[in-house]
């Protein structure tokens, strides 16, 4: 019993580090949410303003100088600072059920003990896709992650990927939320390719870096948006999550059946037609199956 308490304690401290927050991306899905795109492209842009004051005090051109300004003023620990700009922000609509209000109202606490100590992330809409808040901090931390890994550790995309998959069997998602979230996943990837962006790494071709440098100042010639990668694999309304037990798994659907009666909506997911699922497999490719949920395939 002391033990249980010792490790409920240190995952408690250990999850409020990393943001372990988890979405309800069902129970508000409202269509009439306001787009969020442009807001959230400001804050982006805006943030590329002081990573710039911040790198150009390195005296360097060195690509990855200013990857790690904006890293450092976004932060690596607790909740991501964009996190909280959303949360804080006037300007950006969102909604956040109550957990006892939420798809996972009649969740165990021993399945599930994270989503009864902490809030439930908001979601968002960009254009016509619903986004957890939770994923922004994923992009942009998990992201660098994989990015450090790969462009300053020399490791591989592979070593990337396991250590994501790890994170959700572990204190991101099974062990904590209970949620095994392919869209955190997703949103890992796509922060990766943000970054390479962002160090004009690996560019695909036609594709302008966000900076460039010279005679150690930089400066932006690019400006961000977020439907540069935000996809519907974001979505935990299509890019299913699997979940720790199947009395998890069976309350969640139970309450998500609930709703399609109460608003004569599907939800079940994946809760759009099939070609979604195919095109999202075109469009991430031979890494698809790393993020994407085997539903899908």
């Amino acid at each position: 019993m002391i033990h249980t308490i010792i490790r409920i304690l240190l995952f408690t401290f250990f999850s409020l580090q990393v943001s372990a927050t988890e979405v309800d991306s069902f129970t508000d899905r409202d269509p009439l949410l306001k787009d969020a795109l442009c807001p959230l492209n400001d804050l982006m842009n805006d943030y590329f303003k002081e990573a710039i004051l911040i790198a150009n005090q390195k005296n360097s051109c060195n690509p990855v100088t200013i990857s790690k300004a904006l890293i450092k003023h976004l932060g690596r620990l607790g909740w991501n600072k964009i996190e909280i700009d959303i949360e804080h922000s006037e300007l950006i609509d969102k909604r956040r059920s109550l957990r006892e209000n939420s798809i996972y109202q009649h969740v165990l606490m021993k399945d599930a003990w994270a989503l009864w100590l902490a809030k439930l992330g908001f979601i968002i809409r960009i254009n016509d896709t619903f986004v957890g808040s939770d994923k922004f901090g994923h992009f942009i931390q998990q992201g660098y992650y994989y990015f450090e890994e790969i462009y300053i550790k020399n490791k591989t995309l592979k070593d990337a990927f396991d250590y994501g998959e790890m994170t959700e069997r572990t204190y991101y998602g099974l062990e904590t939320t209970g949620v095994y979230s392919y869209g955190d996943l997703a949103a890992n990837y796509d922060g990766l390719l943000f970054w390479e962006r962002m160090s004009g790494l690996n560019l695909p071709p036609n594709t302008e870096p966000y900076f460039a440098c010279e005679n150690n100042t930089w400066r932006q010639i690019s400006n961000f948006s977020w439907t540069d990668y935000i996809t519907t694999a974001w979505d935990e309304g299509i890019n299913c999550s699997r979940y720790v037990s199947q009395h998890m798994t069976d309350s969640v659907n139970t309450n998500i059946a609930n709703l399609e009666k109460k608003r004569f909506a599907r939800y079940q997911c994946p809760n759009v037609e099939k070609n979604i699922c195919k095109s999202l497999i075109e469009h991430y490719g031979n890494v698809a199956e790393h993020f994407i949920t085997d539903k899908c395939f």
